[in-house]
C-alpha cells in the first residue's frame, strides 16, 4: 500500500518515483501531464511483476509447431533428408522453452537422429566375390568361388543399431518431457 505523499519505488527499475495523483495506487499506470503517453509506465504492484515475469521468463510460452517439428526432425529428418535433422537442430536451438542443456542433449547425443542405425542395417557387411572354372573340354569344369568380407562384424553391428535406434528415440522422449513439464 502506497500512502499518499510518499515516494513509491520500483521492484523493476529501482528507483523511487513520486506518484503522481494521491488517490493513485501501485500497479496503476501514470501519466504525465494533460498528454497521454504512448508506452506507460508501472510504478509498482502484481502488474508490474507479472509483466516483468512474462517478458524475462521462456516459462509462460506455449509449445507449438516449432517445437513439434524440432522433435520430429531431429528423429526422422536425417532419414528423410540430412537437411532435415539440420532444420531440426535450428529449430531446437532458437525455440525459448528449452534449456540449453536441453538443447545441447537433442542436438549432440547421436547426431542424425535415426539415420546412422539405418545406414549401419542398410551397409553392414561390405565384400566381393569371385568365381573361377577351370577345366578341358574333355574333362569335367571344376568352378571355385572365393568371397572376401570386409566391414565390421555382426556382433559389433548388432549393439550399435540398437543404441542407433535408442539413442534418438530416448532423445525425443526426453525433449518432449522437458516440454510437458512447463507450465501453461
Amino acid at each position: 500500500m502506497v500512502w499518499p505523499g510518499y515516494p513509491v519505488q520500483s521492484r523493476l527499475t529501482g528507483v523511487a518515483q513520486e506518484p503522481s495523483a494521491p488517490h493513485q495506487s501501485p500497479g496503476r499506470c501514470t501519466c504525465s501531464g494533460s498528454k497521454r503517453r504512448s508506452a506507460p509506465t508501472w510504478n509498482d504492484g502484481p502488474m508490474a511483476e507479472a509483466a516483468a515475469l512474462e517478458l524475462s521468463s521462456p516459462i509462460s510460452q506455449r509449445r507449438g509447431l516449432q517445437e513439434n517439428l524440432a522433435i520430429a526432425l531431429l528423429l526422422f529428418g536425417g532419414v528423410f533428408l540430412v537437411a532435415g535433422w539440420f532444420v531440426g537442430v535450428v529449430l531446437l536451438w532458437t525455440s525459448n522453452l528449452w534449456t540449453t542443456r536441453d538443447k545441447m542433449i537433442g542436438s549432440l547425443l547421436l547426431p542424425g537422429g535415426l539415420l546412422p542405425a539405418l545406414v549401419l542395417v542398410a551397409f553392414p557387411i561390405s565384400g566381393s566375390s569371385t568365381q573361377s572354372c577351370s577345366g578341358s573340354s574333355s574333362g569335367p569344369t571344376i568352378c571355385t568361388s572365393t568371397s572376401t568380407r570386409s566391414g565390421l562384424p555382426l556382433l559389433l553391428i548388432l549393439p550399435l543399431v540398437v543404441i542407433g535406434i535408442a539413442v534418438p528415440i530416448a532423445t525425443a522422449i526426453y525433449l518432449n518431457w522437458r516440454l510437458n513439464r512447463r507450465p501453461g
